[in-house]
């Protein structure tokens, strides 16, 4: 008689140790299926995040947007036409918040953006466009001042004047802002270039400031206004790592011209998610917990 090297049951009987059997294989595939998602779950967490994505299309004309706060005016703002943002011969910033982030690991970064054009030239060309990125120890604008600074802010702005003249031979230039600024000249210059390129009417620019962490905590910094593009390296002992505000002024200087501001975005890395682990690993456990519920209804009972 042949030997088996194992147990076997008859066809067509539900012996219970088979049941038993059956249930921990189910059980120990849902454990696997958790293992798997752990990769997936961390580069959820590792992926892009976005702070801030506002294009101006959901307001009326005229409208002032919602989280938007003007530093130099409470009476003037920026407001809204045809789903872009108007200055229209004014100069205050405009600061909105989003949520904190800090540049704790190398490769670490956040960076804002936006879309600019102007259809009528400021008489004076040592204005223009500025963008930053602030932070406001945890108490962010949350009202328009008539005041040209809000102290107590730190952060860094980049700003391109629209043409090179002799009282401005450098036009393109990046600061640390000691306080939230509605102009360009209330700032520590870190780092300044005659671009030799004059901001021409009627053409949308694409204006990036690009902060990240590198690997000796130093920060580099990239400027970018159209094909224009600079960098500098701040050294970590005066570095700032944490940023909650962005700041924007279409004329950032003297004597305003009209300009349209679109598709403001600030994004960042390595924010971590605790939201997708609880999705993912909250699916294996209705899984895991479906799966015992199925089997103890199906197990016979032994007398």
């Amino acid at each position: 008689m042949q030997m088996h090297s194992r147990l076997t049951a008859p066809r067509g009987l539900n012996h219970p140790a088979l049941t038993l059997i059956r249930f921990g294989k189910s059980c120990l595939k849902t454990a696997m299926l958790g293992l798997c998602l752990l990769p997936l779950a961390g580069g959820v967490a590792q992926a892009q995040t976005v702070l801030l994505n506002e294009n101006f299309n959901s307001y009326t004309n005229d409208a002032v947007p919602t989280g938007w706060y003007s530093i130099g005016t409470t009476t003037n703002p920026p407001k809204v036409q045809d789903g872009q943002l108007r200055w229209s011969f004014i100069r205050p910033a405009d600061v909105a918040s989003f949520q904190s982030v800090t540049l704790e690991n190398a490769g670490d970064y956040i960076q804002a953006s936006f879309d600019v054009r102007y259809t009528t030239a400021p008489t004076a060309v040592t204005t223009g466009p500025s963008l930053a990125l602030y932070n406001s120890g945890g108490v962010p604008v949350a009202a328009s001042t008539a005041g040209t600074s809000v102290a107590g802010h730190v952060g860094y702005k980049a700003y391109k004047a629209f043409d090179v003249t002799g009282s401005v031979p450098n036009d393109f230039v990046l600061f640390r802002d000691n306080a939230l600024s509605r102009d360009r000249y209330s700032n520590t210059v870190l780092k300044q270039q005659a671009s030799g390129s004059t901001i021409a009417l009627n053409t949308v620019y694409s204006v990036s400031l690009n902060i990240e962490r590198q690997a000796n905590s130093d920060l580099l910094i990239t400027y970018s206004f159209g094909n224009l593009t600079q960098s500098h390296t701040v050294a970590a002992a005066s570095a700032i790592y944490t940023f909650d505000e962005i700041g924007i002024n279409l004329f950032a200087g003297d004597f305003p011209g009209v300009g349209f501001l679109d598709n403001v975005l600030v994004t960042t890395s390595s924010i971590p998610e605790p939201s997708a682990y609880a999705l993912l690993f909250g699916g294996a456990s209705i899984l895991l917990t479906a799966c015992a519920r199925r089997r103890v209804r199906s197990l016979p009972s032994v007398k």
